[in-house]
């Protein structure tokens, strides 16, 4: 996620009031074609006409990912309000140096059953937001925290491959984790897959320059993929400078259908089932097994 949005962000919160502990995974009606691996709903000005657009492009599941505790907080609203969507909590390495008087929160959070991941954390050295050091500290302490949970990672690492791959090596991944808008080449993809991670793929998949980043994908299992917008962020080509919406799941997968050499629908089914197993959503008739999507 760009640093810009990260300062309007992080404000002072309240904690989430609504308890839904007991209420089960929601499920849409219809079998979706993709799934948005990563996106901020909570950043968009109109929540519930991008979740009804994208459902009308085939984007029918969400995961709306949170970077501090106002955010994660609105992730579970969005979550708990519209079907197909759900929720992470996490600290984003940006905001790293709040882990201290956030962490209270998040964890609690963290404990809503439509929360199925923690992060996005990870390292960020293109901005000085926090120090390396103190981004390390809320990395280690969310890996930690996805394996005691049983949840799913989602790791954000910028020009920090060699710091990011180091503290998963001696931390040891969780059993699920998920580079989200990868940004390496095929080496650093050879090395994610090798430690157990998936690749979420987002709009610069589908930027001219980036022939690296379409190799890479070209060297990951296919079951090792997924497709995301980061939205409000970075948009696909055709939409750059523009806000970026859930509904262009479908053109970054569509990119990602021809360097994968697979079909729309191949690719629709096969990162939608990559998607439900990494986050252990709910089985979905028809995704993955031959079925209609």
């Amino acid at each position: 996620m760009p640093d810009a949005a990260i300062t309007a962000a992080t404000q002072p919160s309240q904690p989430f009031s609504r308890e839904l502990a007991e209420e089960p995974l929601q499920v849409p009606p219809q079998v979706p074609q993709w799934m948005d691996t990563h996106c901020h709903l909570q950043l968009l000005d109109d929540e519930a006409a991008a979740v009804a657009t994208a459902a009308q492009d085939g984007v029918g599941l969400l995961l709306c990912v949170g970077i501090d505790a106002k955010t994660t907080e609105a992730a579970l609203v969005a979550a708990h309000t519209f079907p197909g969507v759900w929720a992470s909590s996490g600290l984003h390495p940006h905001s790293a140096s709040d882990l201290a008087h956030e962490w209270e929160l998040l964890s609690a959070l963290a404990a809503d059953p439509l929360v199925v991941a923690i992060g996005e954390t990870g390292f960020d050295f293109y901005r000085d937001h926090s120090p390396p050091g103190v981004q390390e500290e809320a990395f280690r302490q969310q890996i930690a925290f996805a394996k005691t949970q049983d949840k799913t990672l989602i790791i954000h690492s910028r020009d920090a491959w060699a710091d990011t791959f180091r503290v998963l090596a001696d931390a040891g991944p969780p059993e699920r984790f998920v580079f989200h808008c990868f940004s390496g080449g095929p080496d650093e993809a050879r090395r994610a897959v090798e430690m157990g991670a998936c690749l979420s793929f987002a709009g610069p998949l589908t930027y001219p320059k980036n022939e690296t980043l379409r190799e890479a994908a070209r060297t990951a299992p296919h079951d090792r993929i997924v497709v995301e917008t980061d939205a409000p962020f970075l948009p696909p080509q055709g939409f750059r400078g523009k806000t970026c919406f859930p509904a262009y799941t479908a053109k970054t997968g569509s990119v990602l259908a021809d360097v994968l050499g697979l079909s729309r629908a191949e690719t629709a089914a096969l990162t939608t089932a990559n998607a439900c197993r990494v986050f252990r959503l709910p089985e979905l008739s028809g995704v993955g097994d031959g079925g209609t999507v």
